[in-house]
């Protein structure tokens, strides 16, 4: 597969071949570091994975859609899609911009492929473990996480989890005593299992 992307002097080409020669990566577009205010990289972001998403996804994939500022901008971007069907990755993080959350970018990216939206009204975190077990059993939240087998595609962002930049971590983690932070107390509900590893 061959991407056509018309603004070639944004992609750092020397990167991008780096990161998928280190990652084994079929295919990496890392964005030239220009010195911009983040609001600006965010919209460029947002315009450059657009333009990616539309050349990848091909009609009847399934599409994972997570949440984030950059998804946001790249929901904004996009001007066609094939059909597809968009399932929320993670639950809905409490205080977060709800044009970033999950649950608006999968009804909005399925609006624009004229697919179907497979939402699941949960939090991104809960307190404890049991907490999360009793929301999987809904049939509901158990169906769409039975869907995280079977999906073709993954749109993320890959950030910090240091406040203030990241929107994910709305409140500070205490910290070991080498500094570095320890995961609260909670567990994700809305990945799958052979993901969380990744997100705690």
């Amino acid at each position: 597969m061959k991407f056509v992307i018309a603004e070639q002097e944004e992609i750092d080409t020397a990167l991008s071949h780096l990161l998928k020669k280190k990652y084994g990566l079929h295919q990496a577009v890392v964005l030239a570091g220009p010195d911009l205010p983040a609001a600006a990289i965010t919209q460029r972001l947002g315009t450059l994975g657009a333009a990616v998403v539309e050349e990848l996804l091909a009609p009847g994939m399934s599409v994972g859609v997570a949440s984030g500022r950059v998804l946001s901008a790249l929901a904004d971007a996009l001007t066609r899609l094939p059909m597809l069907d968009v399932v929320q990755a993670t639950g809905a993080q409490p205080g977060m911009d709800f044009a970033h959350n999950s649950i608006e970018l999968v009804h909005r990216i399925a609006n624009i492929s004229g697919g179907k939206a497979h939402p699941i009204y949960i939090p991104m975190w809960v307190d404890n473990v049991e907490t999360a077990r009793n929301l999987l059993r809904e049939p509901n939240v158990a169906a769409v996480h039975e869907r995280y087998n079977h999906l073709d595609a993954l749109i993320t962002g890959i950030g910090s989890w240091d406040p203030p930049p990241s929107r994910a971590c709305l409140k500070p983690f205490p910290t070991s005593g080498a500094g570095r932070p320890w995961p609260r107390a909670s567990a994700p509900i809305s990945v799958p299992p052979s993901w969380t590893s990744a997100v705690g």
